[in-house]
């Protein structure tokens, strides 16, 4: 008799959540690392205005074209302000999914914890009855013993 788990059908609905989060999870930390490269972008581009700004200073320059340059890093900064505010949020939405994808693996490990109990127990069941028809043989074969 072959070992047939009754909620394999759960077992595998439990691995494809898993998996499932895990993608998620994976996708999550890809928009991350975006949201990282898009800030540490801006403050590059920030300082190469600064250092822009401080050549054409001495090349003596006029005060429109100094004010558009600020003007240039006041946008930068404001965006480099709302990235951070991005890049924050999007780092909770990693945990978020980090929590979810744990929480998935538990379910799974319960599951297939509950499957190994059960084919130990199967396992024990089969030899019983195997122990069981080896002594039944072992009666047909050589008999009781009449003096017990």
């Amino acid at each position: 008799m072959a070992y047939r788990f009754r909620l394999e059908t759960v077992l595998s609905y439990r691995r494809n959540l898993e998996e499932l989060a895990q993608q998620e999870l994976g996708r999550q930390n890809m928009l991350l690392e975006e949201a990282e490269r898009r800030l540490i972008a801006l403050k590059e581009r920030i300082l190469f205005l600064f250092a822009e700004m401080e050549r054409r200073q001495k090349e003596g320059i006029l005060g429109a074209v100094l004010n558009l340059y600020l003007d240039g890093v006041n946008s930068l900064e404001w965006d480099t302000a709302r990235e951070t505010t991005r890049l924050e949020l999007q780092k909770k939405e990693v945990e978020r999914a980090r929590k979810k994808m744990m929480e998935r693996m538990k379910e799974r490990k319960i599951i297939e914890r509950a499957r190994e109990k059960d084919y130990a127990r199967f396992v024990r069941e089969d030899f019983k009855k195997q122990q069981n028809e080896n002594d039944e043989q072992a009666i047909l074969r050589f008999g009781r013993d009449k003096s017990i």
